[in-house]
């Protein structure tokens, strides 16, 4: 048994909790999108403990929006809002507080612009994504007269309720109570914040945001990371509208956009720029418009149209990925940008270490890394000294990394490490928020999505692929990679597969948590893992994983016997999941339901008219299902029993043989990988049954007079389960490499 599956079983073993976040899980849910409600509680949920807070009205401008050597103090209008429109109807209050921002005997917002742009969705944003915010900061040259709502030009984003009754935060708390107040209306109100911050941020390279929140007659401000959010104290803007006049006075007056959030690491391509984009770039241009950028890495400068992915998450990783082409070297590559947590390591080390040790199917390292003066502030706000076990960034006290103005010429920014966090004797509720990082770098190869197979046996050899990468790294590194999942598999230009996406990989043996919660890609965490919040994550789970992958495609993307019930087969196994309080998501019921005793799918499931891929998913299957039996002995066998006496065991003794675990078939990748091969190596594979995503409309599953679902005679025959027959199982291969002899019935 392996030193790191042994300490997974002990009774102290943890590793950091996971959160189901809209990054790590919206591309693989089943059903239609989300409602506009629907996704206000899940940014509500995301956001949960990472609202810090009340922060003094004053600390809040002076730390994040100090006067400008040489700009003039603002007027002085202590009641200037005072004549804001009283009304029940949130958007008659709009127009009165616009004219008073605009007044012209003031000058309020030079060079700036409010809209009203509460009634117009956003042309460019994705399905499901057009919302509609309310009064919007543009600069004064962006064209609002056909599209009004921009989320790619705003600079600062208003929210008003006309009332406090959808308070969201509590400033003066009782000992029992948190910052985040628990009313339904307050907690739509957070998700409706963070669901607009999101989209935002998403459309904008940005480092921080700002937004003012006005539930008459009180208003907050905001600033936005990718930790989490510092919200201000509340004020009443009728009686003392001095803080927001100040607010809007300093903002406007900024010198340049990166004081406002802005990256300045990115700008806009010139007219050369995007001719060499249409190009080179055409391929991966977005079906919504979105501008040709270039975003620099070192002293090369990458071209990006149009990103493979982009940052559905508020806070996190938040990752975008990029096909990009760089003007000097006439190559096309790939472009990761995202923040990483400080208590992970960087990927592109990891990559670097990978590539040095000949891990096979792995892309290769180009340039880049951690932008170090690109860090966040909400946890040192929010994480005070002696609650986090987590180590600050440690970057070089007085550190210098060029930087691209807006003119385009060379600079230099100095960054200053700050202090360990201590708490703010404003600070309410108890926080654990954890630092992040700018990470960009550049890989050699731009994959396509494996979701793109033309046949099956393709499918299984790039996963193959990947299941190799994920041994050699294992093996000759010590890394397991902790995110295996459909996206996490390329293909590459000779339509192999290739493992990407170290960021959440982790040296083994290493049993501390490094951050108090993470993400990943839910739909193909492992059972136990779902199950056990804070599990050491093993190799078994990432084993458990691939064959998850191989089950959701084949679902999904290929024709089955269980056709007519997909939909809730898939969110059965693969989306369920529980809440807990504090934001920690458990779940895995059904798919150790569906290993165990092959619930959702039935005994009787197979891949119409592929019988090596029915055979191996089966093989698998009991493979995992002989470990989930082992995992639940070892656990029932070392937890305490729920009374005052000891627990069965003392901790740390074997309850099970260790013999027993080396019988496994997952004891390790051997097995499996031997197997796999054999499989693929078998003659009879299908041709040509490229993928077809189930849940499209399609010619065969539609009629074409009403639209409606309306199966014809040859897809019955496709999805209609045949009765019982013997089947011989000829050319099954077992994990020593012998031919199953019985026969099984279907």
């Amino acid at each position: 048994m392996s030193e790191l599956h042994r300490l997974s079983l002990q009774p102290g073993s943890k590793s950091s909790p996971i959160k189901k976040s809209t990054q790590g899980s919206h591309a693989y849910a089943v059903g239609p999108a989300p409602k506009a409600s629907e996704n206000r509680a899940t940014m509500a949920n995301e956001m949960k403990g990472l609202w810090v807070g009340p922060m003094p009205v004053q600390d809040f401008l002076d730390d994040f929006l100090p006067l400008q050597e040489g700009v003039p103090s603002p007027p002085l209008l202590p009641t200037h809002f005072g004549s804001m429109k009283r009304t029940t109807i949130e958007r008659e209050m709009y127009e009165s507080f616009i004219n008073l921002v605009h007044d012209s005997q003031h000058n309020l917002i030079p060079g700036f612009k409010m809209v009203d742009t509460s009634d117009y969705p956003d042309h460019d944003s994705r399905a499901g994504k057009k919302i509609k915010p309310d009064p919007t900061l543009y600069k004064e040259t962006v064209n609002t007269t056909k599209k009004v709502t921009q989320f790619g030009e705003l600079e600062l984003n208003l929210e008003f309720k006309p009332d406090t009754s959808s308070e969201p935060f509590n400033d003066n708390p009782k000992p029992d109570q948190d910052f985040e107040t628990t009313t339904l209306k307050g907690t739509e109100c957070r998700g409706q914040l963070a669901n607009y911050a999101t989209e935002w941020c998403t459309r904008q390279h940005r480092l921080f945001a700002f937004t003012i929140f006005i539930g008459d007659p009180y208003v907050r401000f905001i600033r936005w990371d990718r930790s989490g959010a510092i919200v201000s104290e509340r004020f009443d803007v009728r009686t003392n509208s001095q803080p927001l006049i100040d607010f809007l006075w300093r903002f406007t007056r900024l010198e340049s956009d990166t004081l406002r959030g802005k990256d300045e690491t990115v700008r806009l391509a010139n007219e050369e720029e995007i001719a060499l984009a249409h190009v080179h770039l055409e391929p991966w241009k977005n079906t919504s418009e979105r501008p040709v950028i270039v975003l620099r890495i070192e002293d090369r400068d990458f071209i990006a149209w149009g990103s493979m992915s982009d940052a559905e998450s508020l806070t996190g990783r938040s990752t975008r990925a990029y096909p990009v082409y760089e003007k000097t070297s006439k190559k096309i590559m790939f472009l990761k940008d995202t923040w990483r947590a400080v208590t992970l390591e960087k990927e592109s080390e990891i990559l670097k270490t990978l590539n040095a040790k000949g891990v096979r199917n792995v892309p290769k390292f180009v340039c880049g890394g951690d932008i170090v003066h690109h860090v966040t502030l909400s946890d040192f706000y929010g994480t005070e000294y002696g609650i986090s076990n987590v180590e600050r960034h440690d970057t070089p006290t007085e550190s210098t990394t060029p930087a691209i103005p807006d003119n385009g010429e060379n600079a230099v920014q100095t960054s200053t490490v700050l202090p360990t966090p201590i708490r703010k004797p404003w600070k309410v509720g108890r926080h654990e928020i954890i630092q992040r990082i700018h990470h960009r770098f550049i890989e050699d190869l731009v994959g396509t999505p494996l979701t793109g197979f033309k046949s099956s046996h393709q499918m299984m050899t790039a996963i193959h692929d990947a299941y190799i990468a994920h041994s050699d790294a294992y093996r000759l590194c010590n890394i397991l990679h902790r995110d295996i999942s459909i996206k996490n598999i390329l293909l590459d230009g000779d339509g192999r597969g290739i493992l990407n996406d170290w960021d959440l990989a982790k040296n083994v043996g290493c049993t501390l948590p490094r951050q108090h919660i993470r993400t990943g890609t839910w739909q193909f965490i492992s059972t136990f893992n779902l199950e056990y919040p804070g599990k050491v994550h093993t190799v078994q789970d990432d084993i458990e994983s691939f064959v998850l992958v191989v089950l959701y495609l084949v679902l999904r993307y290929m024709q089955h016997n269980r056709m007519l019930d997909l939909a809730t087969v898939m969110s059965h196994i693969f989306e369920s999941h529980t809440t807990l309080h504090d934001g920690t998501a458990v779940g895995g019921y059904g798919k150790g339901r569906m290993f165990t005793n092959r619930a959702w799918i039935g005994l009787d499931f197979f891949a119409i008219d592929n019988e090596p891929l029915t055979d191996w998913l089966y093989m698998a299957l009991d493979a995992v299902k002989a470990y989930h039996i082992y995992y639940y002995e070892v656990i029932a066998a070392r937890s305490p029993r729920p009374t005052r006496r000891r627990p069965r065991v003392a901790p740390g003794l074997p309850t099970v043989s260790p013999t027993l675990f080396d019988s496994l078939e997952l004891k390790d990748h051997h097995a499996l990988d031997e197997a796999w091969k054999e499989f693929l190596a078998l003659p009879d594979w299908p041709a040509g049954d490229k993928a077809r995503d189930n849940f499209k409309p399609s010619k065969s599953l539609y009629s074409r007079s009403n639209g409606k679902r309306a199966l014809d005679q040859a897809d019955a025959d496709l999805v209609e389960t045949p009765k019982a027959k013997k089947m011989k199982s000829s050319g099954i291969i077992l994990f020593d490499g012998k031919e199953a002899t019985s026969t099984r019935e279907i």
